[in-house]
Order: structure tokens, then sequence, then C-alpha cells
């Protein structure tokens, strides 16, 4: 009897260790915020990060080349704009088998997949991946595939030595008379040439006002990076834009 029950348990623990321990159970990590599905945890049949997600993007290079012979021109004479949402959608976690479809061009809230990207910058990320990186701080800097090269590497550079937590992706649904974003979570700045201080100012008003800013724990999804984030002023971002400190503006005395 005393051998049949060690036998059990034998079994019970080795099943255990090869399952429990490798793939989390929803029961043992549910999160009713983001509708019962954990944040960040890879789980093959939901998002793992390699299977299905083909979903959000099927690899075409549409997203991220300029059909056209000559970039967009700049239009110097259009001004920034800014807007912020004042009710916000659910942050709800949607599994790969579900579709996801955003009304808002670019969002800045909603759905989205459980596992967030690694900071940095992407041949192309989906929207339903960086809008997770809203949520925990992030500014997703957005341009047109087909805006002037020498302007964005100026607005690439600008995330970069702003915070740890940014990304960098191309996104063709922006307007050609505003081709560049920096999106933080519930805002968006839309422009068509770049002003730094317009830029600056956005990010340290918004960035950190999202719901989960002192998440520091990058991402898990990968695919098409091409640069990863590094340390601006620490893991925490705790000072935004640090090597523009001296630069006290903000977006409502410029625009």
């Amino acid at each position: 009897m005393l051998n049949g029950r060690l036998f059990h348990l034998t079994i019970t623990a080795a099943a255990c260790f090869t399952t429990c321990s490798l793939i989390p159970t929803y029961a043992a990590q549910r999160d009713d915020k983001h509708g019962g599905i954990a944040m960040g945890v890879s789980k093959y049949g939901c998002d793992d990060g390699k299977h299905g997600i083909k979903i959000d993007w099927d690899g075409s290079s549409v997203e991220y080349h300029c059909p056209l012979q000559e970039p967009f021109p700049v239009f110097k004479e259009v001004l920034p704009v800014e807007f912020c949402k004042k009710k916000l959608d659910k942050p709800l976690h949607k599994c790969l088998n579900e579709e996801i479809i955003y009304i808002e061009h670019p969002p800045t809230d909603g759905p989205h997949r459980p596992l967030w990207p690694v900071y940095g910058e992407y041949r192309y990320l989906p929207p339903q991946r960086w809008v997770h990186s809203l949520e925990h701080g992030a500014a997703v800097f957005l341009y047109h595939p087909c805006a002037e090269p020498g302007v964005i590497d100026l607005f690439k550079s600008i995330a970069r030595s702003c915070l740890r937590k940014h990304i960098i992706t191309p996104y063709r649904f922006l307007p050609e008379e505003r081709p560049f974003a920096v999106v933080t979570y519930g805002c968006k700045l839309l422009m068509s040439y770049i002003n730094q201080d317009i830029i600056i100012a956005f990010i340290k008003a918004h960035a950190p006002n999202a719901p989960e800013w002192l998440e520091t724990r990058d991402g898990h999804f990968n695919e098409e990076l091409t640069v990863k984030a590094k340390i601006v002023s620490d893991l925490k971002d705790s000072r935004l834009c640090p090597f523009w400190d001296d630069r006290k503006v903000t977006t409502s005395n410029i625009l």
C-alpha cells in the first residue's frame, strides 16, 4: 500500500515538472483586469510569440516599403496636433486565435496580445503588440515608410535618447501631411516635421501616466527586432529625455 502511494506521488510530481513548470496555466495566473488572460505568460495555443503570429502581420513588405519613387514632401505649414482620449477602451488580452482590429489610426489603447515586445526598433511591429507597450509607459515612435529618410533618422535618434521603453516602427496608415507620430497610453502626437521640444514635452507629460508605468521588465516578442533599446537614465526611466533637461517646455505652450 505504501509503495503504491509513493509511486502515485512520483508520477504526479514528474507530470507536473514536465507540464506545470513549462506551461503555466491560466488558473494559476489568471488576470481578470485583462479578461482572464495573464500578462507575459508564454503559452502555446494562446500566445508564445512564435506560432500563429501571422494573424497580425503576414510578413508582407507593404508595411515597411515605400512604393513611391520620391519621399513625401515636408509640409512645414502643417502644425503638429495632439489628441488624448477621455474614455479608454479596456486593455483586454487576446489570444492569437482571435483577430484584433483597431478603428482608430494609430491606436492609443485597447485590446492587445499577452506578450509585449522587446523595446527597440523593428523592421515592422504590428500594433497588436505595441499597444501592450503603451500600457507599460512606453513611447511608440511611428513613421510612414514614405517619409523623408533623413528626417526619419532624426526621429529615431530622439526616441533612443529619451527612454529605454520605446518602440520604433513604420506605420503606413499615417497621413501624408503628418507622416510622424509619437504615441503614449491614451494620447498621440501627429507631426509633419520633427520638433524635438514638442516631442520631448509630449513624452514627459504623458508617458508616466500609463497604468503600468512601474513595470520595468522587457518584453518577450522580438520578431523583426533590428536594434534593441538601451538604458538611457536607468531601468525605470526615472529621468525622461535626460539629455534635454535644460529645455523647460510643455506641449501646451508650443502647440
